[in-house]
């Protein structure tokens, strides 16, 4: 059995390009690496204008979900990226995929804009495993016209890109596939990335790898009490407004309770109602 880590440094040196850590590191603050990696999945040559690690969507319902994407990019032409990076399969799934691309789509549009303004966005989900099990090394999700076997053409994409994938393909993608499980930059064949990678993890820049996986861990731990936090609360509602109703309480009240105790302020504590009263249809 392979023996694991035992120290932060060696922690460190194991991680692959993939891991959360070092591609959100690498690829959130640095346009040019950013920009390798979309130029090689799309085939394009892309200006980047903007990368940002970590971005948060907040959901427009106070009990909705909330999505942080692991690289957010956008390029000159004001699309936009969401680039997640997956080691396990639990967080990859399709449906994770189609709402990330929702939330995006809902801050890339101003008021007053028509839809036809509507730039493109893309969803790409670097995965270590062939969570879709087609052995491709590529996978693009579209929308198409059924009757028509035409494309949408709404300008939504998904992608997926198959890390496990060791058969032919074009040679900058497999170069793509094989850095990602690299945790050796003296390995890795993308030289730009390969100096980034020497450099947070054997040079000045480890000190800031150290903070961002001390980060990492410090972030886990409070979503999970924001997850708990967040279930108790709704859980708390919901017993709030059944036992008010019992007591024939009427929805004004109902609602000035709501504002009062969980200090929403009245179009929320109505939307929470309004939502309450839904889910009992």
């Amino acid at each position: 059995m392979e023996q694991k880590p035992k120290t932060k440094e060696e922690y460190i040196q194991s991680l692959p390009l993939i891991s959360d850590v070092l591609s959100c590191l690498l690829f959130g603050e640095n346009k040019n690496a950013v920009k390798i990696l979309l130029d090689i999945i799309l085939e394009k040559d892309l200006e980047i204008i903007s990368c940002t690690p970590q971005r948060t969507i907040r959901n427009v319902r106070i009990d909705g979900k909330s999505v942080r994407f692991d690289v957010a990019a956008v390029n000159k032409e004001n699309e936009c990226f969401d680039i997640e990076f997956q080691i396990v399969d639990d967080g990859a799934d399709t449906r994770r995929a189609r709402f990330n691309s929702s939330l995006l789509d809902s801050v890339m549009l101003d008021q007053g804009k028509t839809y036809s303004d509507l730039k493109d966005s893309y969803v790409i989900f670097i995965t270590y495993n062939d969570v879709l099990g087609g052995n491709q090394p590529i996978y693009h999700l579209e929308r198409q016209i059924r009757e028509l076997q035409k494309p949408a053409n709404d300008g939504s994409h998904i992608i997926y890109v198959n890390c496990s994938y060791s058969g032919e393909c074009r040679e900058n993608l497999r170069k793509l596939i094989h850095d990602m499980k690299s945790s050796d930059p003296d390995k890795m064949e993308i030289a730009d990335w390969a100096y980034l990678v020497k450099y947070y993890k054997r040079e000045e820049g480890a000190y800031e790898m150290e903070a961002k996986l001390d980060d990492f861990m410090q972030d886990y731990c409070n979503a999970i009490t924001q997850q708990v936090t967040q279930q108790v609360t709704q859980q708390g509602i919901r017993i709030l407004i059944d036992t008010m109703l019992e007591f024939g309480t009427t929805d004004e009240e109902i609602i000035l309770t709501l504002i009062k105790k969980y200090n929403l302020s009245e179009k929320q504590a109505s939307d929470v109602y309004e939502q309450y009263v839904n889910s009992q249809d």
